[in-house]
């Protein structure tokens, strides 16, 4: 299939508004909760209103137009009108801290401003005297009165009214392929983020690149709930867009899972966290139970495991297996597909490693986990597994029109027409990023297999090297770590140490639950983090993972702290540890992990035993009626047993 070579993205929708007009678009819903459908051809309006009430406020082609609002209707609206005219779209994360919000807002040289609620409005109107080019500030819910730079959106759509849509179309065949169409901020791991410029090309090149690569049938449909502000997720916005397939836009972030049984998608789009948090959700369920419910869970897992393997060996399943199978499908895999919709037979797991695990859970339930691989200066895509050729643990074979390669140092290069133009206002990290003719340094280490399909081995710049002259890739470890329910976070460390260490941050829901189970009392989670039992699981945990690696690759100490966060500094836009901040916040923590002799693993086992003396004895029961100090007796006669 030939690549359409649109000159923007507004083409792009016009194809689809032509041959799919009145084609179911995207189902979302009001302020009110109310459920709305749209068509292709109401899209395509209604961006064109958005782009009339622009023009009106003077924004003209080029022009930085930023919107700080999680993933609605009105954000895809807002996007389109603002491509369609030729000025850029600045999508901020909602949850990014005040300073990166002020930075991007400065730096972007943006104009006009879109808000999704009152909290981000207060949080500009208190900056309002250090941003001098904002013109306007349009609220996207509810209204704010007394504030000519404020308009609510209602107002801001009768604002265009007078502009012709001659005029209209004049300036939307104005917009090139090579114009910039969106400048997105990578997350900022080490300083400042930096600003990728995407031009009307790069999507438009990357969609069908992608569309290319999935498997997709007519009548197919799927939901997008990560924040538009990404690339990733506007990205699969253009893919239905392009494909005309209908897309289901949650009300919120915080009801996805109820929503998705409803949405019945056939694929979705997501990060790894949502699949590890649908597998822990099982996980819990059964392990608040009893013992035999968490047993039949291991079991059913690992047979699950067995026939992922023969699947993709393509290997016939031995009649035993079939049988095991079919008992754990029932009881269990089941349900992880009727949670999703039944449908769904594959999604797409970017942004971070795919724990290979849950990818195996997920395809005993009959769908297909497929990692990708892509960036913020690729467009957010360049290696997708196939639904038909897929190996977990591996990235996938690269999209069609992009190029692949290793250079000297094991860095994956990438070239295509899905690369960034470059860094805005910075030539010299431009440079730096890509080289003369054309291919990406993508920071990341791999390796291509004889099949071409892509592994990726860890960071360059994340690479410990040891006092002893070892060299560590934290991520293989943390991933490890992280398979535990009983951890939300990990950050390895160890860079100039003669071993490496770990910052542990815990799962709350499933420590709470454990910390029921066992009796452990509690006034707050801080208690429970300072717990020495739940520090000891903890430490068992860690052991599992040092069983797993070589000796210069084990943790010889751990500490638990609380969570790391964004409005801490210590995560970026898209989760990723920001491992120099957490460093600094915590180097008081890690001088006292590293005092001579002071590591914990060995006492952890010592002291294991000592803790569980301390639990209530669940063997006894409630009432004992042979008489005071029969319950002591018994359980030291068991001990001296």
């Amino acid at each position: 299939m030939k690549f359409v070579d649109f000159n923007n993205v507004n083409d792009m929708l016009l194809k689809t508004v032509k041959e799919h007009g009145t084609g179911k678009a995207l189902t979302w819903f009001s302020e009110n909760g109310d459920e709305k459908l749209s068509t292709w051809r109401d899209i395509s309006n209604e961006s064109a209103c958005v782009a009339k009430s622009l023009i009106t406020l003077g924004v003209s082609k080029g022009d930085k137009v930023a919107i700080i609002s999680y993933t609605s209707y009105k954000w895809i609206i807002v996007d389109l009108g603002i491509l369609s005219l030729g000025a850029c779209t600045v999508g901020i994360h909602q949850n990014i801290t005040d300073r990166e919000t002020h930075y991007i807002l400065d730096h972007s040289d943006s104009v006009l401003l879109f808000v999704e609620d009152y909290v981000q409005l207060e949080k500009i109107l208190a900056m309002r005297h250090d941003l001098p080019r904002i013109r306007k500030i349009i609220l996207m819910n509810g209204v704010y009165e007394n504030d000519d730079l404020v308009m609510s959106f209602y107002d801001f759509l009768m604002y265009g009214e007078t502009v012709s849509t001659e005029m209209l179309t004049m300036m939307m065949k104005n917009v090139k392929a090579d114009d910039i169409a969106s400048i997105v901020y990578t997350s900022g791991t080490t300083g400042y983020p930096k600003g990728v410029m995407l031009t009307h090309d790069n999507w438009t090149f990357t969609v069908q690149s992608a569309v290319r690569s999935l498997e997709l049938r007519k009548k197919d449909k799927s939901f997008i709930y990560l924040p538009l502000a990404h690339v990733l997720p506007r990205l699969t916005l253009y893919c239905h867009i392009f494909g005309a397939i209908p897309c289901y836009v949650p009300r919120s972030k915080d009801t996805i899972y109820e929503e998705i049984s409803d949405c019945k998608p056939d694929f979705f789009i997501c990060v790894p966290a949502l699949l590890e948090d649908i597998y822990s959700r099982f996980y819990l369920r059964l392990h608040a139970k009893d013992g035999l419910a968490l047993r039949f869970f291991t079991w059913a897992c690992m047979v699950g495991s067995e026939v992922s393997d023969h699947v993709q060996q393509k290997k016939k399943q031995p009649l035993g297996l079939m049988m095991k199978y079919a008992v754990a499908y029932r009881l269990l895999f089941k349900k992880v597909r009727d949670a999703l919709g039944v449908r769904v037979r594959w999604c797409i797991a970017g942004a971070a490693p795919v724990n290979i695990n849950v990818a195996k859970f997920f395809h005993a339930a009959g769908i297909v986990v497929l990692e990708g691989f892509g960036m913020t200066e690729d467009t957010s895509f360049s290696h997708v597994n196939r639904y038909d050729k897929y190996h977990f643990g591996c990235v996938g074979l690269p999209g069609p029109g992009i190029e692949h390669r290793i250079g000297d140092d094991g860095e994956i290069m990438i070239r295509g027409r899905n690369v960034m133009q470059g860094y805005y206002k910075m030539p010299k990290e431009t440079a730096e990023t890509l080289s003369s003719d054309g291919w990406l340094r993508t920071d990341d280490l791999g390796v291509i297999y004889s099949d071409n399909l892509l592994h990726i081995t860890g960071r360059k710049k994340e690479i410990i090297r040891t006092s002893n002259g070892k060299k560590i890739i934290p991520l293989i470890i943390e991933g490890q770590l992280n398979e535990s329910p009983y951890i939300y976070q990990s950050c390895i460390i160890g860079n100039g140490r003669s071993y490496i260490a770990a910052l542990i941050s815990l799962e709350k829901k499933a420590l709470m639950e454990y910390a029921r189970r066992y009796h452990l009392s509690y006034d707050s989670f801080d208690d429970i983090m300072e717990n020495r039992v739940v520090y000891n699981l903890i430490g068992r945990v860690v052991d599992e993972v040092n069983a797993r690696f070589s000796s210069h690759e084990a943790i010889k100490n751990f500490a638990i702290v609380p969570e790391f966060t964004i409005l801490d500094h210590l995560l970026s836009q898209t989760l990723s540890l920001k491992r120099e901040e957490i460093e600094k916040r915590y180097s008081d923590v890690i001088d006292e992990m590293y005092k001579p002799g002071d590591k914990v693993i060995p006492m952890v086992r010592t002291e294991r035993f000592i803790e569980r003396r301390k639990l209530p004895d669940r063997r006894i029961s409630n009432k004992d009626l042979r008489g005071a100090g029969a319950v002591e007796r018994r359980i030291s006669s068991r001990r001296m047993a």
